[in-house]
């Protein structure tokens, strides 16, 4: 239940943030023709990250690699838009404050503010647009998260089913609440103050794509990762959620204790009591909102960080096994590895420990091999938790019948032949792998 309440949380916490706030800056301009690109940009999203979810779920073979770099490509456009829309806010913002101090007439302050309005329409447009990769990147991966709803060998309804789907729907409400709330909070806020922290946070979100980008791009070896600049963001990457999950939280926090400051105390003179109520009802609105969104930002930190922290604390790798070696083939005998539980090997090569596992698979004569390491969760490893093999980082539950298969979660295979009750495999093409377990790792 963990698991999911905490994958969710990861995967929306800075998306609700962005969305929020666009939204707030579109209503507050009031552009109809900007609420049209919005509310466009986010039905294409929906339909492009059904699309991608279902060719995922139709041909997860032989579209694979191409939907892996589709959701590269994705995070690279979001970026770029992003970075754009941002460059013409700080344009915008900064021409505003040279206008003000500017002399000229009245004709040309008139003009000068056409231009500070056409900037943040182009800005805002931006955003919008940048809203069809940003969903079509998650969405897929948001529905496919509901797969693993029942694990491998378990009936469909089960307890385990059942707190899984809770842990979903919790995360989902959470974040749907951190959002709605921050919405609020926004539109209570001084034109000023709005923007600066949309800078921040647009500012956030372009170092958070830009690093998943680098990684990304490191992964499918358009990068080195021998690179001591590109792994060190990977290995930051990897750990980054609590940092910007705890960031996130001074900024909400900021933002409430500023709205809440700003309509503590009922100001001013009022004609006649009823305007009076209806003012100190505002007041007490704008103080609950605040509240709100300072108490849903403390769940949402400390599910990425404690929780976290709590079902990811370290599992200890079995020490590798040994085995025999003929030339340049790695020798293992079958018998040391037919009781059906998870075996673990390394191979040094110019001081890359290669890692990979041998599986028999249940109800058969074949054997798992691949990797101790997979595409997404990267060199985590896999470990055994009863009769399954469970991946350290996401802790999903292994097919043992798909162990030695392209895909998923699952080990990265590589070459290996079954003969005369040996499994041999040659030393190249463990080495063809080295990149993917850096050195000292």
């Amino acid at each position: 239940m963990l698991n999911f309440l905490v994958y969710v949380i990861g995967m929306l916490l800075m998306f609700t943030g962005i969305f929020s706030l666009t939204l707030t800056l579109i209503r507050r301009i009031n552009d109809l023709s900007l609420k049209y690109v919005f509310a466009v940009s986010s039905c294409l999203g929906i339909l492009a990250g059904i699309t991608i979810y279902v060719a995922k779920r139709v041909e997860p073979k032989k579209l694979l690699r191409f939907l892996t770099l589709l959701n590269r490509r994705l995070l690279a456009v979001a970026s770029v838009l992003v970075l754009v829309a941002l460059l013409l806010l700080l344009l915008s913002l900064l021409f505003n404050r040279w206008r003000r101090f500017a002399g000229g007439t009245v004709d040309s302050k008139e003009a000068e503010l056409q231009i500070v309005r056409t900037l943040r329409f182009a800005a805002l447009t931006g955003f919008s647009l940048s809203l069809i990769p940003l969903i079509a990147y998650l969405l897929p991966q948001m529905c496919l998260k509901t797969a693993e709803f029942v694990a491998f060998n378990e009936e469909s309804i089960s307890t385990g089913t059942l707190f899984r789907l809770i842990g979903y729907a919790a995360g989902c409400l959470l974040a749907f609440l951190f959002g709605l709330s921050l919405f609020q909070v926004y539109k209570r806020l001084a034109p000023g103050c709005l923007y600066g922290f949309a800078c921040l946070n647009y500012l956030l979100l372009l170092l958070d794509l830009g690093m998943r980008g680098i990684s990304g791009a490191a992964r499918l070896n358009w990068l080195s990762s021998r690179n001591n600049f590109v792994f060190a963001i990977m290995v930051f990457e990897d750990r980054s959620l609590p940092y910007f999950a705890t960031i996130y939280l001074l900024m909400a926090l900021l933002l409430s204790v500023s709205v809440y400051a700003a309509h503590r105390k009922l100001q001013g003179e009022f004609p006649t009591p009823a305007k009076r109520r209806k003012a100190a009802w505002w007041q007490r609105n704008c103080r609950r909102w605040s509240v709100s969104l300072a108490v849903f930002a403390l769940l949402c930190t400390l599910t990425l960080t404690a929780v976290s922290s709590y079902i990811t604390r370290p599992v200890k790798l079995t020490p590798p096994e040994n085995y025999t070696t003929e030339g340049d083939q790695i020798i293992i005998d079958l018998q040391q590895v037919q009781d059906g539980h998870l075996h673990r090997f390394a191979y040094n090569y110019q001081q890359h420990n290669i890692r990979f596992i041998v599986v028999r698979k249940p109800n058969s004569n074949a054997y798992g091999v691949g990797l101790d390491a997979c595409s997404i969760c990267g060199i985590a490893g896999y470990f055994e938790r009863g009769d399954n093999v469970v991946c350290k980082r996401c802790d999903v539950v292994m097919n043992k019948a798909t162990i030695g298969f392209l895909g998923g979660c699952n080990p990265v295979p590589f070459p290996y032949v079954v003969q005369d009750g040996r499994i041999i495999i040659n030393k190249a093409d463990l080495e063809k792998e080295a990149n993917r377990f850096p050195i000292g790792a």
